[in-house]
């Protein structure tokens, strides 16, 4: 995996850990059951949110056109080149 790669991963994990912890926040001693969880599928990952709470919430997660695509080719290098 190349440093990019590498970076690029990272980044994005640190982005999803960082969303899950501010959109999960109801209050300093409260645990609402709300989380986003990441799946392998046949082609690729797709990100999941779970609420198991009685509230809505309301969750957005972007990925930038260029990250996208290194993602993509990320996935190809990791079936060419398993580790």
């Amino acid at each position: 995996m190349t440093i990019a790669a590498n970076f690029a991963v990272r980044w994005l994990l640190s982005v999803l850990v960082a969303l899950a912890a501010v959109s999960t926040h109801a209050g300093q001693n409260d645990n609402y059951p709300f989380s986003l969880d990441t799946e392998k599928t046949a082609d690729g990952h797709r990100i999941v949110a779970r609420n198991s709470g009685p509230a809505p919430v309301s969750v957005r997660v972007s990925l930038v056109p260029e990250l996208k695509a290194l993602l993509v080719r990320m996935q190809q290098l990791q079936k060419e080149f398993p580790i």
